[in-house]
């Protein structure tokens, strides 16, 4: 058998274990901003449906208030059109 003696530089295994390291250091960082990310994009999610939700409500709430308005101006118009009505009849 032939056995191959090749010496590896100290240097070499430095290089080596650096980029290994680098390696692991870039695919730990960018697994950490992708939970981050998504951590963040739920929340926003969750807050922009709460946001909707609190513009449907207030929405809702503006209309009601709008046909309670409109409702009141029809019943004080109805009884002016009925007093006139009723005043104008009275003087034939």
């Amino acid at each position: 058998m032939i056995i191959m003696q090749t010496k590896v530089n100290l240097s070499d295994v430095i290089k080596v274990s650096i980029f290994i390291a680098g390696l692991l250091g870039t695919w730990y960082s960018m697994k950490y901003e992708v939970d981050y990310l998504t951590t963040k994009v739920d929340k926003l999610e969750k807050q922009l449906e709460e946001t909707n939700l609190g513009v449907i409500k207030n929405d809702i709430e503006y209309i009601k208030k709008g046909q309670n308005d409109l409702q009141e101006d029809l019943q004080e118009y109805y009884r002016l059109v009925n007093d006139y009505i009723a005043n104008h009849n009275d003087d034939d």
